[in-house]
């Protein structure tokens, strides 16, 4: 209540949640080890959605959790999606032939 006196325009509850959220000199800012990644994936499958009860266990906020899961995740999904480039006609280079053209021949457009 006292800082957010001072800071124009910030409730008490906003300048609390900055602090809880990054400020705080306890909170762990460095690069995600391998194993607090797969600890995270693991405990985020034993308890979905529950970032508050995991956050603790792995030393992270659970914003951190939540965001550093979600990007885990999108990492994988584009390791997936690389797999089948060849695959996919929107990532045919200029020149080279759709080896799954569409099935349908093409009609003219209704008058």
């Amino acid at each position: 209540s006292r800082i957010a006196s001072l800071l124009h325009r910030k409730s008490a509850k906003q300048c609390k949640a900055r602090w809880y959220e990054w400020l705080d000199p306890s909170i762990k800012k460095t690069e995600w080890t391998r194993e607090e990644e797969e600890k995270l994936l693991h405990l985020a499958k034993l308890m979905p959605t529950q970032w508050r009860t995991i956050a603790p266990i792995i030393g992270r906020t659970a914003a951190q959790c939540l965001e550093h899961y979600e990007f885990l995740l999108d990492q994988a999904q584009k390791k997936e999606d690389g797999d089948e480039a060849g695959d996919d006609p929107r990532k045919l280079r200029p020149g080279e032939i759709d080896p799954n053209p569409e099935t349908k021949p093409a009609r003219p457009d209704p008058k």
